[in-house]
């Protein structure tokens, strides 16, 4: 401003070698969608120059980036019935529904007192279902009898989208101990209950008739022979109403380890651990649950279950050990369960700081923050670690007093050493991605919904969330 006629000078100057081509373009570095992650983490470093292109496939040959689908999966408009709500694993389903979109919940209870109110559900769930408008209707009824399910079913003021069938009860029993009661106790609300849903929703045009079933039905437990076989019925029906071309899936999950009847039965968390199959988190099952209600309308059934030692070891039915069975290829050939050692889990551990910092200096008892990781770098680490070993750290802690060798012993020992000082480590802890079994799937999913730990609140200090997704 002082001199306009230099700043034109050099104005002019600038433009003629710009225009002669005596000034080289701003380098351009490209990269194919399937290297995203490289691209950010050189954009992340401040060692490029110039400019960073994910540049789009010309024939073909890349594959697609997979993008969660986290549209509304239920109607707002419609009900959604669910039987077993109240308990445990349903208190936890129920957060689930409602950010799936569902605003209209109906569940049948068979409380005497009518003390489970509304409110009290969502005290019980610790989410504000205000916050998002979702109306609970409290029917009084027994799943097990025929009348109370019609009743409650024709009484509804909008129509009927989605059953959810979580009723059940446990009384286990050796083979040689079962009784006719033992059985009629087990069979009502989870068989004749599945049942009578199925019948009283006949004619109604659903989009989702969801029964929770169990791990016990396909790969067995000595300890529980009626509730197998009360869920092996809830296995075949799905297979009728398939064949009927009515919607149907009939959830089979493992233990669970945080909430529902298996949680308060200490025994039988641990005799599942001991066969090589731990309890799964409620909110991996519920994961699990969101994949399978989007993508598998022409499935009859998924088991969702972990295992710590490879499928050929564990005792298993035939046509769960011949190439049926999906699992995390990489923790295999690393070693799992029981298998994991420090220096496997430092291995892995080491080789991922080293890509991400772009150098392989430094102890794996150094805390992670001196390596000089962006957050991007910390964010990848974390999921990589989560979906590699289920094991969940907050980005706080890798940017802070994590090591290499803190995080391997919280791994080892199940979230016990002092990043994850829980008291109930024992019930949360898992060593491999959660598996995904069906009976013709031939491939793991790509993905699951994405951002499920903003769906969910943390239930109380043991909480993890895990969305597993194959490696």
């Amino acid at each position: 401003l002082a001199d306009p006629a230099l700043s034109r000078e050099l104005c002019q100057a600038c433009l003629d070698v710009s225009n002669q081509g005596e000034l080289p373009a701003i380098p351009v570095t490209e990269f194919p969608y399937r290297d995203y992650a490289k691209a950010l983490r050189l954009m992340t470093s401040g060692q490029h120059q110039g400019k960073l292109v994910l540049k789009a496939p010309s024939c073909g040959d890349d594959p697609a980036i997979m993008v969660a689908d986290v549209r509304p999966l239920l109607d707002p408009e419609a009900t959604y019935l669910v039987t077993g709500g109240l308990g445990g694993f349903g208190l936890r389903l129920l957060p689930y529904l409602a950010f799936a979109g569902a605003r209209h919940i109906t569940l049948l209870d068979r409380d005497p007192d009518r003390q489970r109110t509304a409110n009290w559900i969502r005290e019980s769930s610790a989410l504000v279902y205000t916050d998002l408008d979702v109306e609970f209707d409290i029917v009084a009824g027994d799943v097990a009898v025929e009348e109370d399910v019609r009743r409650c079913i024709a009484q509804l003021k909008r129509p009927l989208k989605g059953v959810f069938h979580l009723a059940g009860i446990l009384d286990d029993r050796f083979f040689d101990d079962i009784s006719p009661e033992s059985m009629s106790r087990v069979f009502a609300p989870k068989a004749d209950g599945a049942l009578h849903l199925h019948r009283a929703a006949s004619g109604l045009d659903l989009d989702h008739f969801v029964l929770f079933s169990s791990t016990a039905s396909t790969i067995g437990n000595p300890g529980q022979v009626n509730y197998s076989a009360a869920s092996a019925f809830l296995d075949g029906l799905a297979v009728v109403r398939h064949r009927q071309g009515l919607p149907c899936l009939a959830f089979n999950m493992a233990a669970v380890a945080d909430a529902g009847m298996a949680s308060r039965s200490l025994h039988v968390l641990r005799m599942m651990r001991a066969t090589g199959m731990p309890p799964v988190s409620s909110d991996s099952a519920i994961a699990n649950l969101d994949f399978a209600m989007r993508s598998m309308a022409d499935r009859d059934h998924l088991v969702t279950a972990m295992f710590t030692r490879p499928a050929w070891t564990v005792e298993l039915p035939d046509y769960m050990r011949t190439g049926r069975m999906l699992n995390n290829q990489d923790a295999f050939e690393a070693g799992t369960g029981s298998e994991w050692t420090i220096e496997s889990v430092l291995a892995q551990l080491a080789a991922k700081v080293a890509e991400l910092c772009g150098h392989d200096e430094g102890g794996v008892e150094e805390p992670l923050s001196s390596f000089g990781l962006t957050s991007i770098s910390v964010a990848e680490l974390g999921a990589f670690i989560q979906t590699q070993f289920n094991y969940q750290m907050s980005a706080l802690e890798l940017m802070t007093t994590a090591s290499c060798m803190s995080i391997a012993r919280g791994i080892i020992h199940g979230g016990q050493d002092e990043l994850h000082d829980q008291a109930e480590a024992e019930e949360d802890g898992a060593l491999v991605t959660p598996l995904v079994v069906t009976g013709e799937l031939q491939r793991a999913p790509s993905a699951f919904a994405s951002a499920i730990e903003d769906h969910f609140p943390r239930q109380g200090s043991n909480a993890q969330v895990t969305v597993p997704c194959p490696g």
